[in-house]
Order: C-alpha cells, then sequence, then structure tokens
C-alpha cells in the first residue's frame, strides 16, 4: 500500500496530519535527532531523510510550508525514490542577494527571541505575521511541546534565505507535483502561478477562502484535493 510520508510546517508537530484520517500516513517530527536541524542545511537534512525513510517507488511525499521545502530538496535529492509530491503553502526560494540576506537576518532575529522570551510573547507576534492573515493555527501551541533550541535552530539552518531558488529544478522534476495555496495567501500564490512543471499530473491549486494555513482552515477541501491527486497518480501506470 502506499505511504504517504507528511512533513510539518514551523511550530508544527506530527498530530498535525491526524484530523485529515488519510490511510497509512507516516508523519516526522524534526525534534527526531536524526531529523533535526543542523549545519548540513537543506540539502545535508535531504539527505538525510531519504536514507531514513527508503520509501519505496509508490510512496508521496508531503510537506506544509517549512516542510513543504524540506520535502522540496528531498524530492530534487532523489526523485527517483518518490512517486508524487504534495507540496502546500511553501515558497521555491527567493532570487535576490538581498532579498536573502533581509530573511536570514529576520530569521536570526526569531530565532533570538524563540530562544529568550516568554513563551506566549514570542507566539502571539508570530501569529500577528501578514501570512497568517491575523489567523493562529487552530491547535493551541504549548512551550512544553517544543525545544526551543530545536525551533531556533529550525529558523537558523532552514532560512528561506539560505535557500536555492528551485523554480527552475523543479522544471526538470520526472513526478508528479501538486501544489496548493490558499486563495487568500496572495504572495505564495502568485509564486506558485510562476512555477513550471514537466509532468502532466503537475499542477497548481488555491483552496477557496483559506489563507497560509489552508489545509487546517478549509480541511474538506484540501482532503478533497489531495485525494483526487492520488488517485490520478495511482492509476497511472
Amino acid at each position: 500500500m502506499t505511504k504517504i510520508h507528511a512533513l510539518h510546517g514551523f511550530l508544527g508537530l506530527p498530530t498535525d496530519w491526524q484530523m485529515f484520517n488519510l490511510p497509512n500516513l507516516h508523519a516526522y517530527s524534526l525534534r527526531r535527532p536524526s531529523l533535526a536541524p543542523a549545519a548540513d542545511g537543506l540539502w545535508g537534512w535531504a539527505k538525510r531523510f531519504n536514507r531514513l525513510t527508503q520509501p519505496r517507488h509508490d510512496d508521496i511525499l508531503m510537506g506544509y510550508s517549512l516542510g513543504g521545502r524540506l520535502a522540496l530538496h528531498a524530492l530534487l535529492d532523489n526523485p527517483n525514490q518518490w512517486r508524487a509530491g504534495i507540496i502546500i503553502s511553501a515558497h521555491p526560494g527567493l532570487t535576490s542577494k538581498e532579498e536573502k540576506i533581509r530573511r536570514v537576518q529576520a530569521d536570526k532575529a526569531w530565532a533570538d527571541r524563540f530562544g529568550n522570551d516568554p513563551w506566549q510573547d514570542v507566539i502571539r507576534d508570530w501569529n500577528c505575521q501578514a501570512v497568517f492573515g491575523g489567523k493562529s493555527f487552530p491547535v493551541k501551541r504549548s512551550e512544553h511541546q517544543f525545544l526551543r533550541k530545536n525551533l531556533q535552530d529550525q529558523l537558523r539552518f532552514f532560512s528561506t534565505g539560505h535557500q536555492d531558488d528551485l523554480s527552475e529544478a523543479l522544471k526538470d522534476l520526472p513526478l508528479p507535483i501538486l501544489w496548493i495555496s490558499g486563495q487568500l495567501d496572495i504572495k505564495f500564490l502568485a509564486k506558485a502561478h510562476e512555477l513550471a512543471f514537466s509532468h502532466p499530473l503537475s499542477r497548481v491549486e488555491s483552496i477557496a477562502h483559506a489563507g497560509h494555513r489552508a489545509p487546517w482552515e478549509q480541511s474538506i477541501l484540501f482532503l478533497k484535493i489531495i485525494q483526487s491527486f492520488i488517485q490520478e497518480v495511482l492509476s497511472c501506470p
């Protein structure tokens, strides 16, 4: 049976995926020592993940936000290991050196805050970022669920400022990609529509009345979209 390997976003947990009741889903935690962020960065993490999971060719990789960026690197690192990818609310990569420098600086500032500030203060301010449209994650995040050092390392080592622009590499991926953005997530949706894919089953889908946290804001629509895609992928020889 096809497995779905799922990667959560920043401040995410493997349990975030439970509400969708997807059969044979395997969710991973970035707190796991073998998957923790480290100085080997995004590409090094991708190699570690592919060695750890050793997926069968029929397996599908799904990731949200930061998890989506990590999934992209794993798919590009060894596309022959995967049947398809589902990328949700993720950024393919910044294009200018200036943007990357600013992003690294911003993520370093957040890392400092996650290391030093009172938990409720930094969570409140994180959720107030424009990308989330003023909406908190529907499940409360408590400090005891996380290691602050691990969160800091995610921000430092996995910053979008350290990421290559993967747009060109995505064109050559020989497997189907479903790229999902919320209709209200204007910046990420626009970026998604700039992407080009070579596989005939690859496509961009937007979820109506949803922002950056689209799967949890419109769970029924999200589930319908990914189930349709998975069915298409598995029905092709």
